[in-house]
């Protein structure tokens, strides 16, 4: 895995290569693969406080998203080819 993320109160998310992304809702004690159809390297995610919504960001621009906590993902691209290897929000 290559990044991770936490909130208080939220499932912690890990994002890696060949569009890794696990989820633990038991603080890191046991761990739950979230099947993505794509297998981008991932590097980087972050999940809003606020709401449902999952950002995780890789290589050759794209990035995946989900609106949904995690049940449903799309994949999109930033227009340039070079890899993403950080997210955050503001």
């Amino acid at each position: 895995m290559r990044s991770l993320f936490a909130i208080k109160g939220r499932p912690i998310l890990a994002v890696g290569d060949k569009g890794a992304i696990i989820e633990s809702l038991d603080k890191g004690e046991t761990w739950q693969e979230i099947p993505l159809t794509q297998r981008l390297n991932l590097r980087s995610v972050v999940s809003s406080e606020g709401d449902n919504a999952i950002i995780a960001v890789g290589e050759f621009g794209r990035f995946v998203f989900s609106k949904d906590a995690g049940k449903n993902w799309q994949i999109s691209w930033v227009g340039q080819i070079q890899n993403l290897f950080s997210i955050a929000l503001c």
